[in-house]
């Protein structure tokens, strides 16, 4: 989905000044509404303030996803990869302290690249982690250097992605597993948005087994020089 100019103007807007669209949950159905109605004022107002919130993040994720499609230069300079794989490891046991997330880093890392957007792709992964395996379920990432790129891995022991899913995991709002809900939060953009950053700086992204089961997602950035082509590609096996 390509957002042409006027939409995302439109998105903009909506996102500056959201009016009546927010004046109530537009993300919930109906029969949600109906039910919410007979909850005492505290609780719906809770569930009214989320549905807000989803819509924000939402928009939010669209409009980046749009600026990505319009092929918009991001931002350039030398970003740290060991602060942020530090950092997003910290972020996640801060937010899950029951949860062992281990960073393994063989070397300290640049790249030339949008700070801000590389730390959202490692927060969306680790997040993907933690909402798709069970609590307590230990999560990796590694940092590596690998024929002059940057490697990234975060590995979980999860359920896994089915081989056949892997093909279109990265696709906007598809699910794995669609008996998952909205309720675990997420505007069901966070994949896509990582396939769209890593390709702006010239990466590429895919997913395969972790040993033993689970996911494991690899990142590959240029440490210099010009941009490298971009893909996004299924794996069918751990990578090495």
């Amino acid at each position: 989905m390509t957002l042409p100019n006027t939409e995302l103007c439109k998105l903009s807007a909506r996102r500056r000044d959201p009016g009546p669209i927010s004046r109530g949950p537009p993300l919930l159905s109906s029969t949600a509404v109906l039910s919410a109605a007979r909850l005492p004022r505290s609780t719906r107002e809770q569930l009214f303030s989320s549905a807000e919130l989803d819509l924000g993040l939402l928009i939010d994720d669209l409009l980046l996803l749009a600026r990505l499609d319009q092929g918009r230069p991001l931002e350039r300079a030398p970003v740290d990869l060991e602060a942020l794989v530090t950092d997003a490891c910290n972020d996640a046991r801060v937010s899950d302290p029951d949860r062992r997330v281990t960073a393994r880093v063989t070397a300290p890392l640049v790249v030339p690249g949008d700070e801000a957007r590389l730390r959202q792709v490692l927060a969306n992964l680790l997040r993907n982690a933690v909402v798709h395996t069970a609590p307590g379920t230990p999560i990796e990432v590694g940092l590596r250097e690998q024929g002059g790129c940057a490697v990234i891995e975060v590995a979980d022991h999860g359920p896994g992605i089915p081989a056949s899913a892997r093909g279109r995991i990265f696709e906007r709002f598809h699910r794995a597993d669609p008996e998952r809900s909205r309720d675990q939060g997420g505007s069901g953009l966070g994949l896509s948005i990582v396939a769209g950053v890593v390709a702006a700086h010239g990466g590429r992204v895919r997913v395969s087994e972790t040993a033993g089961g689970g996911a494991t997602f690899r990142i590959e950035l240029p440490l210099a020089g010009p941009a490298a082509p971009a893909a996004v590609t299924p794996a069918a096996s751990a990578p090495s």
